[in-house]
């Protein structure tokens, strides 16, 4: 007997069949947790997961209705989608409530609260990010769209600023090591901060910045971090952890991006402010010590003119006294010299009195004396040269 061969099916026709039997499906209720959630053209999408399996999920006219966040645990009314072009299954929900977090969200939860205990939050504990950073790294894939939104934002602004990036993976299970070991030989660099930085992705995909060693590496830090992580909702911890958060890497490089341009405007601007300050207070002390050397020079010639006064009034005075004293004692002084006139010896000479002289020695009493003694008597008009023969001493005169 001839087998006959089952007729062949195109793609089409098959993803069709496929397409009736899901239609055959009835609306069900499922629960699981939601990753990679987001909008796009008011759709809601997700997906939705358990410990051992994913499926994608849709919502339409999502405005209106409630989002479930990443790691909450949802449950879903709705029924299975089968678009045909692609070959897609996914769940077409018609409302999602909320029931819980999920694992990985309670996980996470307990895992913020253990480091915040520790003070790894704590705003006491933040560096401020330098106002004008020259030596900056940037620890992100090198192929990203982070480092490239992060140049071009910062060239637009600046020219001097150096620029490192630290090339890492930024996803899968060894990104957070390598993340951790790049953090800290940045920090022995010695660089101005550091932008810790990655261009979003789904719940999954951002887990190595919950990683608690990371937070410990980011704590202990001496270079001022922003973390840079391009996310909506919740903060990871990097963000908690960071001295800084950026929404976006164009947001951190903003904030470190000084206008070149304008920072030498504002320099010049304030060299010119503090010339004028400096002139103007100058002036102003100038203006004080002419007025008080001009104040003091007049006090000084007053002072001098009446010094000089009483100079010439006190010598007047003196002069005056002498003159006064001069007068009153002229005649004084005649008497005293008409007597030292009178007691001259040779005025007493001339009197008759007569000098004795015996061995060249004054005689002035006759005691000195011997009978024998050569003598000698001076006059006004010459000198006798005699001899003692006799010494005759008058009675009560002996002395």
């Amino acid at each position: 007997m001839q087998q006959v061969e089952p007729k062949a099916l195109t793609v089409s026709q098959l993803n069709a069949s496929i397409q009736d039997l899901v239609y055959c499906f009835q609306k069900f209720t499922v629960i699981g947790e939601i990753s990679s959630a987001g909008i796009r053209n008011g759709y809601f999408f997700c997906t939705l997961k358990d410990d051992q399996s994913a499926i994608p999920l849709v919502m339409f006219d999502a405005t209106k209705k409630y989002l479930p966040k990443d790691g909450e645990l949802v449950t879903v009314q709705g029924e299975l989608n089968y678009y045909s072009k692609n070959g897609k299954l996914s769940i077409k929900a018609d409302s999602i409530k909320k029931a819980g977090l999920g694992d990985m969200s309670i996980l996470l939860a307990e895992l913020k609260n253990r480091l915040n205990k520790k003070g790894y939050f704590d705003e006491a504990h933040k560096k401020a990010i330098p106002k004008y950073p020259t030596n900056v790294c940037i620890i992100t894939s090198s192929q990203g769209k982070a480092i490239q939104d992060i140049e071009t934002t910062i060239r637009n602004k600046n020219q001097m600023i150096n620029l490192t990036n630290i090339d890492v993976m930024v996803q899968g299970i060894t990104a957070a090591q390598q993340i951790c070991s790049a953090l800290q030989l940045a920090d022995r660099q010695n660089f101005d901060v550091i932008i810790l930085a990655r261009g979003g992705g789904s719940f999954e995909d951002l887990m190595p910045f919950n990683d608690e060693n990371m937070a410990g590496v980011i704590y202990h830090m001496n270079t001022p971090i922003i973390s840079a992580i391009g996310h909506d909702g919740d903060y990871l911890i990097s963000d908690l952890v960071a001295d800084k958060r950026a929404a976006t890497p164009t947001a951190a490089a903003e904030l470190i991006a000084f206008d070149s341009r304008q920072l030498r405007i504002d320099i010049i601007k304030d060299i010119r402010n503090i010339y004028t300050k400096l002139k103007l207070s100058f002036d102003a002390q100038l203006s004080k010590v002419t007025s008080y050397a001009t104040s003091v020079f007049y006090s000084a010639k007053n002072k001098l003119t009446i010094t000089q006064q009483s100079i010439i009034d006190t010598l007047n005075k003196i002069y005056t006294d002498t003159l006064f004293y001069i007068d009153k004692n002229e005649i004084d002084v005649s008497t005293i010299n008409t007597k030292l006139k009178e007691t001259h010896p040779r005025s007493l000479l001339k009197q008759g009195y007569f000098k004795v002289l015996c061995n060249n020695k004054t005689i002035s009493n006759i005691k000195h004396l011997k009978s024998g003694n050569k003598i000698s008597l001076y006059s006004t008009d010459g000198i006798v040269k005699a001899t003692v023969n006799e010494i005759i001493i008058l009675k009560g005169k002996e002395q």
